[in-house]
This record gives C-alpha cells, structure tokens and sequence, in this order.
C-alpha cells in the first residue's frame, strides 16, 4: 500500500506540473498576442495621428528658420533701425532678432525644415521721439510657424512671463475681443479674421503689470487658446496640419537698472489699445505668409 502510495502521488505531482506548463503557456499566448495587438494599435494610432506638412506660400523667403523678408514698414510703424538702439552699425536693423541655434532647437523649430520663425520690434512714428531721446512707443511681433508634427505643445506667453520671474494673474487673463475698425483693411481679410479673440496674458511683478497677446493661426482660423491647438493636432481627421503663433508685446522707454531702455508698458489700458491698434495694420501683412484655410482644405482634398 505505501509502494501504491508514492506512485500515485508521483503521478499526481507530474499532472499537476503538466497543468501548470499548459497554463502558463495559455498565459503566455494571450500576453504575447496582447502586446502584438497593442503594438497594432499603437502603430495605427500613430499612423493615424501623424501629420503632414502645410508648405508655405510663394511668397515666404527662409533661411536658417528664421523669415527674411516680411515688411520693415506696417502702416505707421517701422522697425527699429541699424544703429537706433545701438551706436554701432553692422548693416541689420537693430529691431531684428535672430535667434541661436539652441534656441530654436528648445523651441522646437528645428523639428522640421518648413518651420520658420520671425521677431521684430517695431516703433510708432506718430508718437514723436525715439529710444535716445527717452521717449516713445515700441511694439515687439513674433511670428512662429509649425508644421508636420506629430505631438507639438504651442509656446505661451504664461509660461515665459512665469520664467522671467512674474506672478500670472489668471483673473486678467483670458480672451479679449479684437475687431478690425477700419473697412479698408477688413476688406483685405478673410472673414474670419476681421472678428476673433486675442488672448490676453496678465504678469506682476512687485508693483508693475504686464501683458502680452497672441492668437493662434490653426489650419488657417483664429484660435486663442493653445488646448484647442493641442486637441485638433490629435484628431484622426486631420491629416494636413499647421499652426502659426502671432505674439505681440507693447513697450515704452523708460529706466531699467539705471539705465534708459525699452520697459514693458504697465497701464493695461495703453497696452490693450496699442495692440490692437499695431495688430490692424499687420494682420493683412502676417496672413500673406501663412497659408489659408483654403490652401489647408485643396491639400485635404487632393491625392
């Protein structure tokens, strides 16, 4: 009876074992197939979401990123001229800004050659004196274009006022109505353009205010806020994709440690109207070089 004992438990022992490969094997299979199906899926989600590029209009010259040939005169504004800002001359309007390769490779330029980017300061000459004389009102553009991306975060205003040490005061931000008054330059936009909102973003630092402005030129619409970028840029349905950043900042002269230069405008009410204003004359001159919505859908529509 013991010797029967120990062969059925032998037996027992090895059923069990064979039970235990067949399970783990069952297993296996089905976490095997899980991954391959998921890698499916990631892989079409992928293919999916992916992006193609939206390339520029005709008119847009580039090199090394950055946009060379937008207009040094918008309306009664003109860039800053070689040597306003500086005593020395090197041939470049000293309103230019050109930015360093690791700049734009944080920012995200680089990720693509049809990406371009262009910042500009501009000055009011209907407002008498310039940077010298200690007087006068400057306005500082900046245009960036994205195209092609598969995941791409917009860069906001909050987040560099935040770095530059400000307190973002989110009950001053938010959307702000622009219209375009003047029936002449309307006339030159799509309707889109002529009514939408410019987001408004609010910063202290100790006593003084700032603002900064921006609209986004998504697919060739107007759309203030970045999470409305982010969303479409994750839509299946959009294949052809771009978005253009127009930033706009409003300066005045004034004294920065110790020494005179351009400060950022801290009546609220100033920064507002001048923003508007200066944006009036350069929308028709910044949509030139964006493609349309128009372009956006004969892309969509084609082969």
């Amino acid at each position: 009876m013991k010797g029967s004992g120990k062969a059925n438990s032998g037996s027992s022992h090895a059923t069990s074992s064979r039970r235990g490969w067949v399970h783990f094997a069952v297993a296996a299979g089905i976490l095997l197939s899980a991954a391959v199906g998921w890698n499916g899926v990631f892989w079409r989600l992928k293919v999916a979401l992916a992006k193609y590029p939206v390339p520029w209009p005709s008119c847009v010259k580039v090199q090394d990123y950055r946009l060379t040939n937008f207009p040094e005169k918008i309306g009664p504004y003109v860039i800053v001229q070689d040597g306003e800002f500086s005593a020395k001359k090197d041939g470049t309007p000293d309103g230019i800004e050109i930015l360093r390769e690791d700049v734009l490779e944080s920012l995200g330029t680089t990720a693509s050659n049809l990406n371009w980017y262009y910042m500009a300061t501009y000055r009011d000459t209907r407002i008498a004196g310039s940077l010298r004389e200690g007087k006068g009102r400057y306005v500082r553009l900046e245009i960036t274009y994205y195209t092609g991306l598969l995941d791409a975060v917009p860069h906001v205003p909050e987040r560099c006022l935040f770095a530059g040490g400000f307190t973002i005061l989110y009950e001053q931000s938010g959307p702000m109505p622009f219209e375009v008054k003047s029936p002449q330059i309307a006339a030159k936009l799509p309707r889109a353009w002529r009514r939408f909102n410019l987001y408004r973003t609010v910063g202290a630092k100790g006593r003084e205010k700032t603002a900064e402005y921006f609209v986004f030129s998504m697919n060739g619409v107007p759309t203030a806020r970045w999470e409305v970028v982010r969303g479409k840029l994750m839509l299946f349905t959009v294949r052809y994709c771009y978005f253009a950043k127009i930033q706009v900042a409003v300066f005045k002269v004034g004294r920065y440690q110790g020494r005179v230069g351009l400060i950022n405008e801290t009546d609220l009410r100033a920064s507002d109207q001048a923003c508007r204003d200066f944006l009036e004359y350069a929308l028709p001159e910044i949509l030139k070089y964006l493609p349309s919505s128009d372009d956006v859908k004969k892309l969509s529509s084609s082969n």
